[in-house]
């Protein structure tokens, strides 16, 4: 049965998720929240673009103004759309092997469970006050810098924290919606990402072997 308000606020479902992620899920998966689901989907995919700008050095080749703008916009609308997907494989998946949720208590589940990676977003802005470019570079001034090297190791480990975290949630909240143990919940998450990789990867070896033929003499 679907209810319209949650006997938690959100302050207290977001302490939950933390705390008590089960008690926390049997709530959200009662309480569509639809405004959460919108906020969260592109907040997270504003730190995923940012995620994607350190790892491939953006800022070698593009001023802080144009990463910053890139990952709000292109970053943030395609990485929106990309959760919506990726709820989608879930919920597919999920019913193929005994699920019992629906599709939109799934995208709740996701929704509420990439809560974490929003602080992710939030340590990344920090970085980016303290070293502003330097974040996205591949050869960064830190190195001359003692208090900003432990600075960079200590925002490093916090990213890696809070990312295992929002994966143990997002188990947790699948094997809830799901009615799952946690080792299927796990394979719900995988067969959903295979779901959406095999085609990806169809598409781009075939391309690969249509310009790789036409350039054959």
């Amino acid at each position: 049965m679907e209810i319209n308000e949650s006997k938690y606020s959100v302050s207290e479902l977001i302490q939950y998720l933390f705390t008590n992620p089960k008690e926390a899920f049997r709530d959200i998966i009662l309480w569509d929240r639809k405004e959460i689901v919108h906020i969260s989907f592109f907040l997270v995919s504003v730190e995923k673009a940012f995620e994607r700008a350190e790892l491939n050095h953006y800022g070698d080749s593009q001023s802080l103004d144009n990463i910053i703008l890139s990952a709000i916009i292109i970053g943030g609308i395609s990485g929106y759309l990309f959760m919506y997907l990726y709820s989608f494989g879930i919920d597919f998946t999920g019913q193929r092997i005994g699920g019992k949720s629906k599709k939109k208590e799934i995208r709740n589940i996701v929704a509420w469970a990439s809560i974490p990676s929003i602080f992710l977003l939030i340590i990344f802005l920090l970085r980016i006050i303290t070293f502003g470019e330097n974040v996205f570079r591949s050869e960064s001034m830190l190195e001359s810098n003692e208090l900003s090297e432990y600075l960079g190791y200590f925002f490093a480990l916090i990213q890696v924290l809070l990312s295992f975290i929002t994966l143990r949630i997002l188990v947790i909240g699948i094997a809830t919606a799901q009615q799952f143990s946690f080792n299927k919940a796990i394979l719900n998450i995988i067969l959903a990402v295979l779901l959406i990789l095999i085609p990806v990867i169809l598409l781009f070896m075939g391309f690969y072997l249509l310009t790789g033929n036409e350039r054959t003499p």
